[in-house]
């Protein structure tokens, strides 16, 4: 019965066990596309407590199999020790395995994530075991009231299973809390990363030391804690008690340097980020720059150019009327001269940008824009009417470049996967401005397939690309552009509308 009982309680202690290892993944990792479609139910809710579970049990049952196998492996010390170590690795090595296949991102930072979890679960069950002193010390009062004669045999030995059970279950319980307590700190200090980033090779193994060191520590206090004195096995513990305090304060020390170096790679990873943000705005500033001058020179020529040439074909078009008659005028104007002569005067007048904005460099980007857009999408409706950029506005000419550039980038990017998966839908794009007192408003609104991944509290949405190191920085960079001028943005979801607001301050 009590045997019975204990494998109950297993099962109960690797489901805590799962369930931690679950609500690490589930707030840190996303699983694989291909794998979480077939899925009828949501598996990814509990299918890694469920391997947990599962691989738990197995190595329990594997290593139960060995041992009734081939009795010597339980009396000797070495090869029992041996084997419990092999079922540990082999339990960790399917738990990667796992981690591996199922979730999606940079394999280091799986593994990363992995031998995080099990340095805090081995370090748990170190500091917990101590608590079986507390156990023992009945337990040793319980066997002088029997030698006292208090106790009969059987009732001895019903007390002492029941306070083993009892033991056991406090024991199980005191690790889960204390694995539960780290895992929720973890989560609790993640607040700059989704694990989309990874360092160098080499400084994640820097930021793995403490959690290698506990499981260095794991191995080597199982190697030595089982010895023999007189022909009896015991424990390091007897002979030194002194361990029932030390283990629990090295494990919890051990545990609390693994959250602070988990919180240390969230703010490198958090600097590396900001570094490669401002490396690409510095990129976009400079070409802005670059390219500012060329454009409004080509922009001036184009304007000149359309001026002359319009007033020369006036001229020569006056000229040829002046020297008809009203007979000649009517025939003149049959004539396929005539008639390609008013094409090409109708050619210029409309030699010039679509939009005009009162900028050229907003003129120059969202022209630019526009035409790569209508070259990739089909039927896109484009609309700009209402956008114009006062000539008092106090924002400079490379920082209006990254607004219209970023946030039109995004919305064809949008109308692209929405054309993609609905084909017959007429896609949009409209770029409209006002003022409003002393704030200037510029919005982009656009068409979208309705699917947007919701970023932190008080963030933007996550970018939907696969190398979301490199993109899903470009709302931000809006942002930063607005912040200058006391601005903000804002990001509107309506149905299947997306309108990216920006707000700055025009006076």
């Amino acid at each position: 019965m009590f045997e019975g009982i204990i494998n109950l309680w297993d099962i109960v202690f690797y489901g805590m066990q799962g369930y931690c290892v679950q609500y690490l993944f589930q707030n840190t990792l996303q699983p694989k596309n291909r794998f979480y479609k077939i899925c009828v139910i949501r598996a990814e809710r509990w299918l890694a407590c469920v391997v947990w579970i599962v691989i738990e049990i197995a190595g329990d049952a594997i290593l139960q199999f060995i041992v009734n196998r081939d009795g010597r492996f339980l009396e000797n010390i070495v090869w029992h020790d041996i084997l419990q170590l092999g079922k540990r690795g082999v339990c960790a090595a399917v738990s990667i395995l796992f981690c591996l296949c199922w979730y999606q991102g940079n394999h280091l930072i799986k593994l990363f994530l992995v031998v995080q979890f099990l340095a805090l679960r081995q370090l748990a069950v170190w500091a917990g075991y101590s608590l079986t002193a507390i156990g023992l010390a009945w337990l040793d009062l319980l066997t002088k009231e029997f030698l006292n004669g208090t106790y009969h045999s059987a009732k001895y030995l019903l007390l002492a299973n029941e306070l083993s059970l009892v033991t056991t279950i406090f024991v199980g319980i005191a690790q889960s809390a204390l694995l539960w307590f780290f895992v929720r700190k973890i989560i609790k200090n993640m607040r700059c990363w989704k694990l989309t980033h990874v360092c160098a090779n080499k400084e994640i193994i820097f930021y793995l030391l403490p959690a290698l060191t506990g499981l260095l520590i794991d191995f080597l206090l199982r190697m030595i804690m089982n010895t023999v004195e007189d022909g009896k096995l015991i424990l390091l513990y007897s002979r030194y008690p002194i361990l029932y305090v030390i283990m629990p304060v090295i494990a919890i020390v051990l545990m609390d340097a693994i959250v602070f170096n988990f919180q240390i790679y969230q703010e490198m990873a958090d600097i590396q980020r900001e570094r490669a943000e401002r490396t690409i705005l510095e990129n976009q500033i400079a070409q802005m720059r670059m390219s500012m001058v060329e454009t409004e020179q080509l922009y001036e020529g184009i304007r000149s150019i359309r001026h002359d040439i319009k007033n020369h074909l006036l001229v020569l078009r006056e000229l040829l009327l002046e020297k008809c008659s009203t007979v000649d005028k009517n025939a003149l104007e049959n004539e396929e001269v005539w008639r390609y002569f008013e094409e090409v005067y109708q050619s210029v007048d409309q030699l010039d940008s679509r939009v005009h904005t009162g900028n050229a460099v907003s003129d120059a980007v969202i022209n630019a824009k526009f035409r790569f857009a209508r070259k990739e999408i089909k039927n896109i409706q484009l609309n700009a009417e209402e956008f114009i950029l006062p000539e008092s506005t106090m924002m400079k000419a490379y920082d209006i470049g990254i607004i219209l550039n970023n946030g039109l980038d995004n919305a064809i990017e949008a109308c692209i996967r929405l054309c993609e998966k609905q084909p017959e839908v007429v896609p949009f794009i409209t770029v409209r401005s006002f003022q409003a007192r002393d704030m200037y408003f510029l919005e982009i609104e656009n068409s979208f397939d309705g699917v947007i991944l919701p970023g932190e509290e008080g963030g933007f949405p996550i970018t939907t690309k696969k190398d979301k190191e490199v993109h899903g920085i470009g709302l931000k960079n809006i942002r930063n552009c607005a912040r200058k001028y006391d601005g903000d943005v804002d990001c509107i979801v309506n149905n299947r509308t997306f309108t990216l607001s920006v707000m700055v301050r025009n006076c």
